[in-house]
């Protein structure tokens, strides 16, 4: 394994130079514009395909990537699961076992290769999304998301914790996502985003958004039961709820404080549930209450 690693970041240095590559598309996820191009014609469907719901034709863009496709045979058979990041000076080197990337601090120019797979470049675009939206005041999370009554309503947690089954059952309402949400800070509030992120359901989603009205950490439960989180608690929970798989110093602090000012805004607790759709109108409804309380 060790080399097969070490032969994806050879690979990668021979693709040192950046190049706009020959076509791509502008992925938009919570305002954030980023270029993805592929290096050859014949690879060009991998890029329509990740951008297919979230493509936006604006001039200019928050980052760019050149993707490269590589065929070496076996060079992508690995099954390590974390990506291994290194930080020289205004670069980061990310091996992956889906590509591997060259990163520029800015996000202008980043260079990857990788197998000829979906999940190469949603792999990919979702780490260089997470480090610009830290940067933009918003956290790529691991959550499930649903517009209910005119509100974003987001349950985050880890692997496990029912997040794809509580998007399932969101029916009738539209969905923001299953896996992945994005967040933004807008002013004095808070928005959740859908992302292309997440596998064909997620490629498929359509880009929406809405002004989040509640945020709670999700598990399973006999019953709907609220049970509060101190702000320590609920901070680190969204802390290991972030996605940012590459950053410097000073972007593992943004995000932090960034969980702590979530924390503070809607003061998650722990949300614990049956398989019932119901659910989501219990978070609304309940969300909708605390607030008429605070504001009386």
């Amino acid at each position: 394994m060790e080399d097969r690693r070490n032969a994806r970041l050879d690979a990668l240095a021979g693709h040192a130079a950046y190049s706009s590559g020959v076509t791509g598309a502008i992925v938009g996820v919570a305002g954030l514009t980023i270029r993805v191009a592929a290096a050859a014609i014949e690879d060009a469907d991998l890029i329509a395909r990740i951008a297919a719901r979230h493509r936006v034709e604006v001039e200019g863009h928050s980052a760019d990537i050149r993707f490269v496709v590589d065929r070496t045979p076996g060079l992508w058979r690995d099954e390590s699961a974390e990506p291994r990041v290194s930080v020289h000076g205004s670069d980061a080197v990310v091996e992956h076992r889906d590509f591997a990337a060259r990163i520029p601090r800015e996000g202008v120019g980043t260079v990857a290769i990788g197998a000829r797979r979906m999940l190469s470049v949603e792999n990919l675009v979702r780490v260089v999304v997470a480090l610009r939206l830290v940067r933009a005041g918003g956290l790529l999370l691991h959550a499930a998301g649903a517009i209910v009554q005119g509100g974003a309503v987001v349950l985050f947690g880890p692997s496990g914790s029912g997040k794809t089954t509580m998007a399932g059952l969101a029916r009738g309402f539209p969905v923001l996502g299953d896996d992945i949400v994005a967040t933004r800070r807008h002013g004095d509030d808070w928005w959740a985003y859908s992302t292309p992120f997440g596998g064909i359901a997620g490629r498929r989603r359509r880009s929406r958004s809405a002004r989040i009205v509640a945020l709670n950490r999700l598990s399973h439960g006999q019953s709907f039961q609220f049970c509060d989180l101190s702000l320590a608690n609920a901070t680190a929970a969204l802390v290991r709820s972030t996605i940012l798989p590459v950053a410097w110093e000073s972007d593992r602090q943004r995000a932090l404080d960034l969980c702590g000012d979530l924390a503070r805004a809607f003061s998650p607790g722990d949300f614990h549930t049956p398989i019932d759709r119901r659910a989501w109108k219990w978070l609304c409804d309940r969300s909708v209450e605390s607030r008429r309380i605070a504001i009386s």
